[in-house]
């Protein structure tokens, strides 16, 4: 990944794209966060039920964000960038860290970063068979689910996709926060759509435009209970101008040659995806429709040592659920929708 300093300069961005946050940034965007967070009624650290307080009152803070990043995200929600990675941020003493996993509660530094970056982006939002409809997910090894291809993995590569691929309604923007990492850091990998079809044959392209494959729900959902049932896809849509991708280790041809392109596929994007180190302190966000993503293998250790992550899905126009006639929920608390197969 390019990477540029946190600054006022005006170069073009190129995706996907690192911004640093220098160290007099970062002193403000810190004290700001303190002095926004004082303001709030709930405790100093967040439980899932005060993610809209942290994230409502994150997006009033005009300091928390240099110019230079706040213009970098205004990219991103207009389709002028694909992926951002902001590293630097402020992130959680360790006391904090010790004391939110022991009560169940949200890192605070991490939860205000994640409100400012989905607000700015659009709105926050969840699925009730995805963590139980929270709007902001604790990402953690699990010994269960070690092996499975979820967030809760960690002895098997997690494949490339694109999040909840099945589902009719998908995410615009994930962001994904990193509290805490074993070092060295795995890999978060991400492949960007225009360049995959650039580096696969004409063939293939044309045939993952077509309704020939399938998909099933992704084992993060298989485990709260949505049925494994298969939906057919067409897995590349979109003008040759700009092209977007739904993708998952799931996806499967029809017939021999669309089986023949998804293994096409599949290389390339592995062969022409960015390493990105999430370490304290990195927030990684992309156009879901525009990026693939996937995670090297690391040692779990199952407790409180482990990698940590905070992730959340952002809608451009939160309308869209109830456009699709999806269940909303939780009212005057922001939508959380029922997972539906497309």
């Amino acid at each position: 990944m390019r990477t540029n300093a946190s600054t006022n300069h005006e170069d073009e961005f190129s995706s996907p794209v690192m911004l640093r946050v220098s160290d007099a940034d970062r002193q403000v965007m810190h004290e700001e966060a303190k002095s926004r967070m004082a303001m709030l009624p709930s405790s100093a650290l967040p439980r899932t039920k005060h993610v809209e307080e942290y994230f409502s009152e994150a997006e009033l803070s005009e300091k928390g964000m240099p110019r230079r990043i706040r213009r970098a995200l205004s990219r991103l929600r207009n389709g002028h960038l694909d992926a951002l990675a902001i590293t630097g941020l402020p992130f959680d003493p360790a006391s904090h860290l010790a004391t939110a996993t022991s009560m169940g509660a949200l890192p605070p530094l991490g939860c205000f970063w994640l409100g400012m970056i989905s607000r700015h982006l659009g709105h926050e939002f969840g699925y009730e068979t995805e963590k139980q409809g929270a709007l902001v997910h604790n990402v953690v090894p699990a010994r269960m689910h070690a092996a499975t291809q979820s967030n809760a993995s960690s002895t098997v590569t997690l494949s490339l996709h694109t999040e909840i691929a099945f589902h009719s309604i998908r995410p615009d923007f994930v962001a994904l926060y990193c509290v805490r990492s074993p070092v060295p850091a795995p890999a978060t990998r991400v492949a960007l759509i225009d360049e995959i079809i650039q580096g696969c044959p004409s063939w293939v392209i044309e045939i993952l435009s077509q309704d020939r494959f399938s998909i099933s729900p992704p084992d993060s959902f298989l485990i709260s209970g949505v049925p494994d049932r298969r939906v057919t896809l067409t897995p590349l849509l979109g003008s040759a101008g700009r092209r977007t991708i739904r993708w998952h280790s799931s996806v499967r041809g029809l017939d021999p040659e669309a089986e023949a392109a998804a293994v096409k596929f599949r290389e390339v994007a592995s062969s022409l995806a960015y390493p990105v180190a999430l370490t304290p302190g990195t927030l990684l966000v992309f156009a879901n429709d525009r990026c693939l993503h996937g995670r090297d293998t690391f040692q779990a250790s199952y407790n409180q040592a482990d990698r940590w992550l905070l992730r959340t899905y952002i809608l451009r126009d939160i309308m869209r659920i109830s456009l699709g006639g999806l269940a909303v929920g939780g009212s005057p608390t922001p939508p959380i929708i029922s997972a539906r197969s497309a």
